[in-house]
């Protein structure tokens, strides 16, 4: 589902995943995460990390997520850019209410900021 820019998922379950990739023409464009949790940078997630996916990140008990994301297009593609991200559970199953896509059809540079918490 398309989402705003800034998202925040509260009372994940412990022992979900947080899943984030992107799909398009990668001549065209250049996907990046930060992620702080707990207070803590975690290694930074590289292109190769995201594309094509899919990047994943344990949500535990007590585990509060930042995940910054910036995607640079550096021209209009053909076919949307497309980012996804969601919260899968232990099983594999997709929350549909935790579940986010962004369409970039232009070029320029993009945030988008996920907010993660168990509680």
């Amino acid at each position: 589902m398309p989402c705003d820019n800034i998202v925040t998922w509260g009372k994940i379950p412990a022992g979900s995943q947080f899943v984030l990739s992107a799909k398009g023409d990668e001549n065209l464009f250049e996907v990046t995460a930060k992620v702080n949790a707990n207070g803590v940078a975690e290694p930074d997630w590289q292109h190769e990390d995201i594309v094509p996916g899919q990047k994943t990140r344990a949500i535990n008990a007590g585990t509060h997520c930042a995940v910054h994301i910036l995607i640079v297009v550096s021209a209009d593609p053909q076919k949307a850019i497309v980012l996804d991200a969601h919260i899968a559970a232990a099983n594999g199953t997709i929350d549909a209410n935790q579940s986010c896509s962004w369409n970039f059809q232009h070029a320029g540079q993009f945030a988008v900021t996920i907010f993660v918490s168990n509680k």
